[in-house]
């Protein structure tokens, strides 16, 4: 098969993610061609979102990546005036999904494989250059490719200064649920199963072009609205929160892992301030975000419907010991099964 035909079966899996209401629409994202072979060809653009374009790019040593300009709104900021800047979590969300169409990519049946960790490291540069109107560029590199686990880093810069304002790393498992998943996406049977991914999307592009454009300009602490946020006796804080498919979902209609960073980023930084529910209209306390140093989540199983949130401090004393503050959060389901777990770490002085 011609190399231009698996960009176009690349495209067509993307633009699928997009248009169909999912949480990927709602980071406004649409990949251009993902074969760094072929820079040349013309980039999809779609007017009903204005979505940036993904684009591939040759590395430093020599290999293969794909990086988003990725324009800065303040729907998707913490904090309020000149302290506000770009959600870590929402941060995590792009490089979620910008290394899974790398890894798509990447992979001989373009497997989009399942999350097992997603982890970032922020620069104390981070909150200066990733502001509203401002644009971030992620650049995102396979750098293992197997049967059972794939990885992608990332490198994320300010488009204007270069500046270095985080790095990140993605670990998923690779082997598909859908026991036909190899054998559909061969080179022999691409062009059959083109024709039906099209047919899917052509079912419910209107409906998720409407609704994703509305819901691209809600802040994202109420895109993700957490219920009954409460502090515990023992210092810890808790809610819930309902993952409603499509919006919050992957492509599968279980939680989206980027979206789930989101979740726990919102309730770890009410732990970290001790501000509960008394946030700003953008989800930060007011008086200001804290500096968010690192965030790791590590996944365990899909998560759907109402999912319990807690948040409580890992290192305890730690922001009067050093100048960090460790926050621990799980999600798990009704039954007490742990969905996922993450790791933030503030730096205290901002608190």
């Amino acid at each position: 098969m011609a190399n231009m035909d698996k960009v176009g079966m690349l495209r067509r899996l993307a633009h699928n993610f997009n248009v169909t209401g999912g949480f990927d629409g709602y980071l406004r994202m649409e990949a251009a061609t993902l074969d760094a072979a072929q820079p040349q060809t013309a980039t999809v653009e779609d007017t009903a979102y204005a979505l940036p374009n993904i684009k591939p790019v040759a590395t430093a040593d020599g290999g293969r990546g794909l990086a988003v300009d990725y324009p800065v709104t303040a729907s998707m900021c913490l904090g309020a005036g000149d302290a506000a800047h770009l959600s870590g979590g929402w941060l995590v969300s792009v490089f979620d999904s910008v290394s899974t169409y790398c890894l798509c990519a990447s992979d001989q049946t373009f497997r989009p494989g399942v999350s097992v960790l997603l982890s970032m490291e922020f620069s104390p540069d981070y909150q200066h250059h990733a502001v509203p109107g401002a644009v971030i560029t992620v650049l995102t590199t396979p750098v293992k490719m197997g049967k059972a686990i794939s990885i992608a880093t990332c490198l994320v810069t300010c488009s204007t200064t270069s500046a270095v304002l985080a790095t990140g790393k993605h670990v998923k498992y690779m082997p598909m649920a859908l026991p036909l998943w190899d054998c559909i996406f061969q080179e022999r049977f691409r062009k059959a199963t083109g024709a039906f991914l099209d047919a899917v999307t052509g079912v419910f592009v209107t409906k998720g072009v409407d609704e994703t454009a509305a819901l691209s300009a809600v802040p994202v602490n109420r895109f993700v609205q957490l219920d009954n946020v409460a502090e515990e006796p023992d210092g810890s804080w808790s809610c819930q929160f309902t993952a409603e498919a499509p919006k919050h979902a992957n492509p599968m209609g279980a939680l989206h892992g980027g979206c789930g960073a989101i979740v726990a980023e919102q309730l770890a930084l009410r732990h970290a301030t001790g501000t509960g529910g008394k946030v700003g209209r953008r989800g930060a306390p007011k008086g200001g975000a804290p500096g968010l140093r690192s965030v790791k989540m590590l996944f365990h199983k899909p998560g759907k419907g109402r999912i319990n949130v807690t948040a409580k401090a890992s290192l305890p004393g730690a922001a009067s010991a050093s100048a960090v503050l460790a926050t621990e959060v799980s999600l798990t389901n009704k039954n007490g099964q742990l969905i996922a777990g993450a790791d933030f770490i503030w730096e205290t002085a901002s608190l």
